[in-house]
């Protein structure tokens, strides 16, 4: 940062105006610089000016959304069926049917957990808000088997060796899976519950229902999903852009 700020002070002067700041700023966009760069020779400036008495408000520039990582509908079988292992197969099925981030995962009781209904309570959320989530009949059927043979010492749904299961222990069943199952690129428990907003948006369903079942605070989180499947914005834009 300071190597940026001196070059800024360098290309502007030591006593810059609140314009010549945004021109500057504006240079660094043009020539490709990354929204943290920019941003943190900004704060070194400010600052800076402060340190000499001037005290300015420099609006920093929000950072570029990366669009998750999405895998096909087919992708996401291979990595359920590539792994034998009960307990592992249990775990990738309730990230992807249930739209679970990890550690709401491994927060899960038994007593969560209700087959019948195919219902999942979330104790804790990111939101800290207790809900529930839909899963799937086949998922149900995975979460039967993981139960009939599970240690039930522990009192979550799956047990680690010191209580509850950790991150690393998630992340590895999911690595284990996509390698056995070909997939390319990064695919971590994350990547599961993309997986699941991406299909049902791109089937038709309901974006108000997407929110609620991944728990999204604000409906623009969901509608990522929405911009991030092409044939569904040409579908939208065909079925109500006047045509003369």
């Amino acid at each position: 940062m300071l190597g940026g700020v001196r070059k800024a002070l360098r290309d502007i002067g030591t006593d810059p105006s609140l314009r010549d700041i945004q021109r500057y700023k504006d240079s660094l966009i043009k020539a490709g610089y990354s929204a943290s760069h920019i941003n943190q020779v900004m704060y070194g400036l400010q600052h800076y000016l402060e340190m000499r008495g001037r005290k300015i408000k420099i609006r920093r520039i929000p950072p570029v959304r990366r669009m998750p990582r999405v895998l096909s509908a087919g992708e996401v079988d291979r990595l359920l069926n590539s792994t034998g292992d009960v307990r592992d197969r249990a775990i990738m099925s309730l990230l992807f049917f249930g739209g679970l981030r990890s550690r709401e995962l491994r927060k899960l009781r038994v007593g969560d957990v209700d087959l019948e209904k195919r219902l999942v309570r979330i104790r804790d959320s990111k939101n800290r808000i207790e809900d529930y989530v839909v899963i799937s009949g086949g998922c149900a059927g995975d979460l039967r088997a993981w139960l009939r043979m599970r240690d039930e010492r522990g009192p979550y749904l799956f047990n680690g060796k010191d209580g509850m299961l950790s991150y690393g222990a998630v992340r590895k069943a999911v690595k284990r899976a996509a390698k056995k199952a070909g997939l390319e690129g990064k695919v971590t428990p994350h990547v599961l519950r993309h997986a699941l907003a991406s299909l049902l948006v791109a089937n038709g369903c309901d974006v108000s229902f997407v929110q609620k079942q991944l728990r999204h605070r604000s409906i623009s989180i969901t509608m990522i999903y929405v911009h991030i499947n092409k044939e569904l914005l040409k579908k939208e834009y065909d079925r109500y852009v006047p045509w003369f």
